[in-house]
């Protein structure tokens, strides 16, 4: 789960490193899963590109330590490390490239654009 103060890395070339979670969107609980927009603010990002340092920018979590039990295959899935995309107010990505995999469950929530870019869908 993603709460608020929740460090993320970000996974895409905008130049946003680590981030912190502000708020989670469209949540009673503020409890956040894959597939969930956040509002993040940048704590670290690289010289000279679109994003910078204290800046406040959407996000999408695309992977998490939590552990996602898919019941129609029987699958349990996590990862290492608490991962977000950086995107617009029309949910399009910030940024033209994608590090890593992404869940499937992305799919489901209409952001076709993110799959399409990843390098691997798990």
């Amino acid at each position: 789960m993603v709460y608020v103060k929740t460090r993320f890395s970000v996974v895409d070339n905008s130049g946003a490193l680590i981030s912190e979670c502000i708020k989670v969107l469209r949540k009673k609980n503020q409890q956040g899963t894959v597939s969930d927009i956040v509002i993040v603010a940048v704590k670290s990002a690289k010289p000279r590109k679109k994003v910078k340092k204290h800046n406040v920018q959407r996000g999408v979590i695309v992977r998490t330590k939590k552990r996602i039990h898919r019941n129609y295959i029987g699958y349990t899935i996590y990862f290492d490390r608490n991962s977000i995309i950086l995107i617009d107010k029309k949910n399009n990505p910030i940024a033209n490239r994608i590090k890593g995999s992404v869940c499937q469950e992305l799919r489901y929530k209409k952001f076709m654009k993110i799959v399409s870019m990843a390098a691997s869908v798990i």
